[in-house]
């Protein structure tokens, strides 16, 4: 194999930071890049730089950032994660919120059964992977794609698919009062309660170092207890239940829950900026060789997830009379995040429904990592 041109650890990580930066400028400067997003241009960076023998394929930065980066990184999102918000939610957003979560469930499912043989040995970790994703957003699908070690090729080719997917669904939500109106009785927004404004001011500059480190303190002694509980589990022979992402993400909420949460203002940027890191070494960790042979057959996995989830929400929804507007925000808070979520009410003209959308995304995220490890345990067995 050919060498590349540097393997210091310090090179590799000023090249990944000048990538980070170069993504956002990109993002920022042109339309086609935010319609990609940072995400998969960082990932495409890292790719070419190392089939290019820019940079290596193996280094401890990439050790790094998958080892401790991404179990901080997690714990530093859900800390900012206040369950209360959630009251503000009706009922009826709560329980389309539910039976968008059940869909994506069967839809990985069936991924599993009908095309798990097009991914091989791996397909119960993709069946969990895409389960995190539609229902909570990408930091899930990384949290549980990562801790079941999905090969690098695999993740890499997921979540380019999982981007595109995911606008196309965007698109056909953002078309449904045309397209799908005909078909529901209730296509006007009803009102919902708004959820109160959160008091707190943006942090100002001398917040910032005290918030930094109250943050990376408290993340890193989550995952100190995590690493505990998962090696104690691990003796007692419970395998499956030893995975620390799981403690990091029951301790980090709990945590979140206590006054404390108010010196973790920057948390959540904190836990951003370790992400980028992330999704640049999942790409020079790759080879493009490998992410296009599993372009087409995870497509088609991913797809079907998607497809099948949209045809038991809009389904169900007709059967139950649903509101539509409501329905296609808590299936794209499901499959795309609550950003947007947000994004899909404010496009179509429902200003009632973006504080709803964001909160039902804010419960996706809190719910699935426990979902997508659930999954794809279950689907081990078949």
């Amino acid at each position: 194999m050919m060498s590349s041109l540097t393997i210091d650890p310090i090179v590799v990580l000023t090249i990944a930071t000048i990538g980070i930066a170069f993504s956002y400028w990109l993002e920022s400067r042109f339309r086609w890049a935010r319609r990609i997003g940072n995400v998969i241009i960082l990932i495409t960076i890292g790719l070419i730089l190392s089939n290019l023998h820019i940079i290596p394929f193996e280094s401890s930065v990439y050790d790094g950032t998958m080892s401790i980066g991404i179990p901080i990184s997690i714990s530093l999102l859900l800390l900012r994660l206040d369950i209360k918000d959630l009251k503000t939610l009706d009922r009826q957003c709560v329980g389309y919120f539910f039976l968008c979560c059940i869909a994506t469930i069967i839809g990985a499912v069936i991924a599993h059964l009908a095309f798990g043989s097009l991914i091989g040995e791996e397909s119960w970790k993709l069946a969990g992977q895409l389960t995190a994703s539609y229902t909570g957003g990408g930091e899930n699908a990384v949290a549980v794609g990562t801790s079941l070690e999905v090969t690098k090729e695999l993740f890499s080719s997921t979540f380019a698919a999982d981007n595109i997917v995911t606008a196309i669904w965007m698109l056909i939500c953002l078309s449904g009062p045309v397209g799908l109106g005909r078909f529901f009785s209730n296509v006007a927004p009803m009102e919902v309660a708004e959820a109160p404004k959160e008091q707190s001011k943006p942090f100002t500059s001398r917040e910032f170092l005290p918030s930094l480190f109250y943050s990376l303190a408290t993340a890193g002694v989550i995952l100190v207890v995590s690493q505990m509980i998962g090696n104690a589990l691990k003796a007692q022979g419970f395998v499956s239940w030893n995975t620390k992402i799981i403690w990091v993400t029951t301790l980090s909420l709990l945590v979140a829950q206590t006054p404390f949460r108010r010196n973790f203002k920057v948390s959540y940027l904190l836990g951003t900026l370790i992400f980028n890191y992330f999704f640049f070494a999942m790409g020079a960790i790759s080879s493009i060789q490998e992410v296009i042979n599993y372009g087409p057959r995870v497509f088609v996995y991913v797809t079907t997830v998607v497809v099948i989830h949209g045809i038991i929400v809009l389904g169900v929804g007709k059967m139950m009379k649903a509101n539509l507007p409501k329905l296609l925000t808590a299936s794209q808070a499901a499959i795309g995040g609550p950003a947007t979520a947000a994004a899909l009410a404010e496009a179509n003209n429902w200003p009632q429904l973006v504080i709803p959308g964001v909160l039902m995304g804010i419960m996706g995220y809190a719910v699935a990592n426990y979902m997508g490890f659930i999954i794809a345990f279950l689907m081990k067995t078949f």
